[in-house]
């Protein structure tokens, strides 16, 4: 493509061949997944098929988002009143409102998939309350946009953070617990716990990476955004993605019994 790379596109112009690059891996994980679902047609799998889809949704939006910053000006398209449909979706795809729908969406598939390998599903309070503000969110973030007003875009990724820390802090103490507690005759099943924890970590880096990423703009003079911290949280997604299918979708497993505990 062909873009005028301006100084202050110069960085977007990074992200959206980085974001690009990771999209294209995801997808082949994706459908490498897709295919061992078509095989083994394990529900667990296809929860987390829908998590990790979801995410890929919300990764191809804001790769879109630099797409259109590229192609429009960084600003031109952001501060235009949202008064037709066009540019009400375009607002918010600029202003990555529709990445973190897919994100808390997919955190809501992650939390469902938690409680089925866990049995935690009598939690009914945590459940509830992170549905609440998983739908809470998707409102913020469709409906809840003002141009220059960047309230509202912290609120929305408040409000899509807490969602993730209440489902994959609880997610990564357990299985980090239950398989270092696995003993070595069972290491499928210590290895797969392992790798779900590691997942949890890895997806928290997501948005953890945009707001260090955030920080550094604010605190450190003459910082542009783009930083370490912005590549790492997509690179940890990814990385996130495939130590799950290695570690727990590839061997097809099912919940050890107590005894193996």
């Amino acid at each position: 493509m062909g873009f005028e790379i301006t100084s202050e596109l110069e960085n977007v112009y990074k992200g959206f061949l980085f974001e690009g690059i990771v999209a294209c891996l995801w997808l082949v994980l994706l459908l490498i997944i897709l295919n061992h679902y078509r095989k083994k047609k394990s529900k667990m799998t296809a929860i987390l098929l829908a998590s990790f889809t979801s995410y890929f949704l919300g990764l191809v939006f804001s790769w879109i988002a630099k797409l259109i910053q590229l192609s429009f000006g960084y600003n031109s398209i952001v501060l235009f009143p949202p008064e037709t449909p066009n540019l009400w979706l375009i607002a918010r795809i600029t202003q990555y409102r529709i990445s973190f729908t897919f994100i808390v969406i997919g955190t809501y598939f992650t939390n469902k998939f938690q409680g089925m390998v866990f049995d935690t599903e009598t939690k009914q309070l945590r459940n509830k309350i992170i549905l609440v503000l998983t739908i809470i969110t998707i409102l913020v973030s469709l409906i809840l946009y003002f141009p220059s007003q960047e309230i509202f875009d912290l609120i929305t990724f408040g409000l899509a953070f807490i969602v993730m820390l209440m489902c994959y802090i609880p997610f990564m103490i357990h299985a980090f617990k239950m398989g270092f507690k696995m003993e070595k005759a069972a290491k499928v099943y210590k290895t797969a716990f392992i790798s779900l924890g590691i997942m949890c970590v890895c997806f928290l880096m997501i948005l953890l990476g945009m707001l260090f990423d955030r920080a550094m703009i604010i605190f450190v003079e003459g910082c542009e955004g783009y930083t370490v911290f912005y590549y790492m949280g997509w690179i940890s997604a990814i990385i996130g993605v495939f130590t799950t299918f290695m570690g727990y979708i590839r061997p097809t497993l099912v919940k050890p019994s107590p005894s193996e505990n």
